[in-house]
């Protein structure tokens, strides 16, 4: 059993486990380093993390050397050095090379798994789908018709389903000289994957540090996506869709923070809400345009009564 692995192979904790979330390690084994992750066995994360590694392969996701969901830890080839995530790159003042990189593997990566959910057991939705309640979310906005087609956006189990990472932000992605990485798959599941393509950019990535990149930066991302899919026709009407239901998500969190802010990683749920509204509103989505006008008015609402909601530098 690898459960003791911290003073079995003298593993380095790396970050901070959150409360309920497996314990990261950095161990040694005959002067080679791996990372572990480890948790009592079948957690649901690591259940979530041994799928999609093993149906991404070391072309996507780091490489799998030993252990399952069922003995507790998973042990994974070492990605290296911090300086080669892609959120550290970008404030480095780099090009926009590596960002692009990236969404080009993210639709690659999707493209890879679509038609293979029976591959995929592992019961309930990943927690990020869950946390937003999507579903009941767009039940819960109006427009009323936009609201009905939205939900039966999410429904649907056509071309555009696959294994969506979750959280597919730039703290969770390698640019490596020989391939792009993607990791911490614990809220991986089968959903349209355009929710992935869209989730940095109304759910995390723009409330975080995207608003500090110039918007052709942002355009070409999404283009370097489209470009990369198998259907670059449909990616229009997939990702005006995706970013309206992750806008639904969000605003389920305005009654909690009515009377106080709440922090929620590096930025605030306020923060949030106002950056999801603003990015909907740039998008322009021609297809939505109601829930483009609400999140105008709601942005300006918000603002008028909490007044500033600027975000403060990536890290601080």
């Amino acid at each position: 059993m690898f459960g003791n692995v911290y003073t079995m192979l003298h593993g380095d904790p790396i970050g901070h486990a959150a409360p309920g979330r497996p314990e990261v390690l950095r161990v040694t084994r005959d002067g080679t380093t791996f990372v572990a992750k480890q948790a009592e066995p079948n957690h649901p994360a690591l259940i979530r993390e041994e799928a999609a590694l093993r149906m991404l392969g070391p072309e996507f996701a780091p490489a799998l050397i030993e252990g399952s969901a069922a003995d507790g830890y998973l042990l994974m080839e070492d990605l290296g050095s911090n300086e080669q995530q892609l959120g550290k790159l970008l404030f480095a003042g780099c090009d926009r090379e590596p960002l692009l990189r990236a969404m080009s593997s993210l639709a690659k990566l999707h493209a890879a798994s679509l038609g293979r959910e029976s591959e995929w057991r592992v019961g309930e939705p990943g927690s990020t789908h869950r946390i937003y309640q999507l579903d009941a979310a767009v039940s819960e906005l109006p427009p009323r018709e936009e609201a009905r087609r939205l939900a039966a956006w999410l429904g649907r189990r056509d071309g555009w389903y696959g294994l969506c990472h979750g959280d597919a932000t730039a703290a969770n992605c390698f640019i490596l000289p020989e391939r792009v990485v993607w990791f911490d798959f614990e809220t991986a599941d089968f959903r349209r994957t355009a929710l992935d393509a869209a989730f940095p950019g109304v759910r995390y990535i723009h409330s975080v540090w995207a608003r500090h990149l110039p918007l052709d930066w942002r355009r070409a991302a999404m283009a370097a996506y489209r470009d990369n899919f198998i259907e670059p026709e449909r990616f229009e009407e997939e990702f005006q869709a995706a970013n309206a239901a992750w806008l639904a998500g969000i605003l389920r969190f305005r009654e909690r923070v009515e009377d106080e802010d709440v922090r929620w990683g590096q930025a605030t749920l306020r923060q949030r809400i106002v950056a999801a509204c603003e990015q909907f509103v740039e998008l322009d989505a021609e297809q939505w345009p109601a829930w483009t006008q609400m999140a105008a008015d709601i942005a300006a609402d918000c603002r008028a009564r909490w007044g500033e909601c600027e975000f403060a530098p990536y890290g601080a």
